[in-house]
């Protein structure tokens, strides 16, 4: 018989990621191959999950010990990539809050039960359940920003994550924006085109929204004029250890640290701290030469890294000695804050800038607006990273200043060398991203959201070849990442 999901909770089902078809493109004025190669592997039978939200439960006589139960109905049968994992999902199974997100590859094999390859679980707090007749919205997408008023430049005032409910309190007058209500104190406006709005919503009420003008400031007594000293860099890192992995209440540990590069293994950073479900946070102010820089992080498990209070790493997940990386334009005296947790297992988090010393072969133009046309509003070279383009600046952009944080698009145009053969070309992207080579389209994913697309190029000759990425931003994360691989070296894509 199988086990009911707990009453007392709402548990909505997480999107998967969906997987682009795969096109081959002939290039006309270079020789076609009369073999064609073998086809880039595609996984019919199996997708990757993000975060899927559900409650652990072990139904007797069944074929896993553990499965997955979602709102919706379905149970997906667990097994963990590693004995640890395994281990992990029976305890959080048979604790007091079985209620999860997991991360992992979903398996669909005809004739068999859904299955999920465990690559990362995480213990998560129910959704309260509102009113029968209480009007929600469910989050469509994996990131969106909460803001202080129905307005994209307002500020932001947090972040909701896919699926997740929130309850209604209030709207514009042409529903185009919700007030809501979400779990952890979150309280907001959402644009109404990122979530999904069920219940009845003709009775909320109206709020007639403008931003409060800034207070007057009483007067005060000037004092003499003095000198205002000029911040300066600080020697070290003030680190800071919590005993949960929330970073939540007083630091059990703090000192000072040369450098954020630990591998603390299946250890404890100290006495205080206990050896798994642990936090930290790390802060400074660091001066920096003119130049474009590429900030590495490393962690094992989850990582945020902050620039001035942006945030321009976001990895708050289980990982397994995972390496990130954004790239930014700095100059002069900037405070970096770097948070961390660790689950079980390995413990390692190690954070790096370092100056490019590589040439830089983009030309970038930045545009406000969505189109990647018009006026230019930051125009400058930059270098090639690990792979060709690869870019993530969380929920700001290269230039917030100029650009601001939402809305905005840009087009990066380099020369490349290719020898001869057949290509696979692979972008990510949060949101549009399109790919040319030579003027030829190679990948077309010019629409909101997250996705992961590839495309397949036969006969490319020997020689330079010019590659030209167009991206944009329209609201939430943004992050763009292209490489390509030819075909007698490809071993398979991640």
């Amino acid at each position: 018989m199988l086990l009911a999901l707990p009453a007392v909770f709402l548990l909505l089902r997480a999107a998967h990621a969906q997987t682009e078809p795969h096109r081959e493109i002939f290039i006309p004025y270079l020789p076609r191959y009369d073999t064609p190669a073998t086809p880039v592997p595609t996984a019919a039978q199996s997708e990757r999950v993000y975060g899927l939200l559900g409650a652990l439960v072990q139904p007797p006589g069944r074929r896993y010990t553990t499965y997955l139960a979602t709102a919706d109905g379905p149970l997906y049968g667990l097994v963990g990539e590693s004995a640890e994992l395994e281990r992990e999902i029976v305890a959080l199974a048979r604790s007091d809050n079985p209620t999860v997100k997991v991360w992992g590859e979903l398996r669909r094999i005809p004739g068999t039960e859904l299955s999920i390859v465990v690559s990362g679980i995480l213990p998560t707090e129910p959704p309260a359940l509102g009113g029968a007749a209480s009007p929600v919205v469910v989050v469509k997408f994996g990131l969106v920003n909460v803001y202080a008023g129905p307005d994209s430049r307002a500020a932001r005032v947090g972040a909701v994550t896919l699926n997740q409910v929130c309850d209604i309190v209030g709207r514009n007058r042409t529903m185009t924006w919700w007030e809501v209500s979400c779990s952890r104190g979150v309280r907001g406006w959402i644009d109404a085109r990122l979530v999904t709005a069920q219940g009845n919503v003709l009775n909320v009420p109206i709020v007639d929204w403008s931003e409060p003008p800034p207070p007057t400031p009483t007067p005060r007594p000037q004092p003499a004029a003095t000198a205002t000293p000029t911040p300066s860099a600080d020697r070290a890192w003030r680190a800071e250890f919590f005993a949960n992995p929330r970073l939540a209440g007083d630091p059990v540990a703090a000192r000072d640290v040369t450098a954020v590069d630990f591998n603390w293994g299946t250890g404890s950073p100290g006495p205080n701290v206990p050896a798994d479900y642990f936090s930290a946070r790390f802060q400074r102010r660091m001066l920096f030469a003119p130049g474009f820089y590429r900030i590495t992080a490393e962690a094992d498990d989850g990582i945020r890294v902050w620039l001035d209070n942006q945030l321009i790493i976001d990895e708050w997940r289980y990982t397994a000695n995972a390496v990130f990386s954004v790239g930014r334009v700095l100059n002069g005296l900037h405070t970096v804050r770097v948070e961390y947790y660790e689950g079980t297992g390995e413990a390692r988090v190690r954070v790096a800038f370092a100056a490019s010393n590589e040439s830089a072969v983009w030309d970038a133009v930045y545009y406000q607006g969505t189109t990647a046309s018009g006026r230019q509003v930051l125009t400058r070279r930059e270098p090639r990273a690990q792979n060709p383009l690869d870019y993530n600046w969380s929920y700001s952009s290269p230039a917030p200043e100029l650009l601001g944080t939402d809305y905005w698009s840009a087009r990066w145009t380099g020369t490349f060398y290719f020898e001869a053969g057949n290509y696979v070309f692979r972008a990510f992207a949060d949101d549009g991203v399109r790919v040319y080579l030579d003027g030829l389209l190679v990948i077309d994913a010019w629409r909101d959201g997250y996705k992961e697309v590839s495309n397949r190029y036969l006969g490319v000759g020997e020689g330079n070849r010019t590659v030209m990425v167009e991206y944009y931003d329209r609201t939430g994360p943004a992050l763009v990442k292209l490489w390509w691989v030819r075909e007698s070296a490809y071993s398979g894509m991640r």
